[in-house]
């Protein structure tokens, strides 16, 4: 009785613990370029692995069958496991490069900060352009006003060979 207990009892994963695995078999392939062979196994005997659904391989229980062959195609399989779990796709290299990225990257309240900021400089500078063109008409006018000025007082301006020199060019005498 307590066999079959431990036979229903289901495994679990260490790291999400979930309960649920999909069976996958691994093969080795040629390094051979040609297309007819790009799927030729090369291997005695597929491993079969089961993978959670977080995407973690369960590691197997250790077995030794009769014969070399086999055994070699185990110790093999054991030792991919072993560099695959060094370096797991999306471990530590990834999360560190993820930091790192995190870092250069700005949030999203500051993107919001950027973007009220550039608003409020779009605002000042088009209240600046409005602005210098009122400045402009209002020139605009004021030497209109002071050409119709001129020309009703009938103000001689003279030419400037007429007129008297400054101070710092010379004394005038006379």
């Amino acid at each position: 009785m307590a066999v079959e207990a431990k036979l229903d009892r289901s495994i679990r994963c260490p790291i999400c613990g979930s309960e649920w695995f999909s069976e996958i078999t691994y093969h080795r392939y040629s390094a051979c370029g040609y297309s007819s062979l790009e799927f030729w196994t090369i291997e005695a005997m597929p491993q079969p692995l089961r993978v959670c659904l977080c995407g973690r391989p369960f590691k197997r229980s250790q077995q030794l069958r009769a014969g070399f062959t086999p055994n070699a195609e185990l110790r093999s399989f054991s030792e991919s496991m072993e560099l695959a779990e060094k370096e797991p796709h999306g471990g530590r290299r990834a999360s560190q490069e993820l930091r790192l990225m995190a870092q250069q990257v700005a949030t999203r309240l500051e993107a919001e900060h950027f973007r009220l900021e550039i608003a409020a400089l779009r605002d000042e500078n088009t209240a600046l352009r409005d602005e210098n063109t009122s400045l402009r008409d209002q020139f605009a006018s004021l030497s209109d006003r002071f050409d119709r000025l001129t020309r009703q007082l009938g103000v001689d301006l003279g030419t400037k060979t007429e007129a008297v020199p400054r101070l710092e060019e010379g004394r005038v005498e006379g």
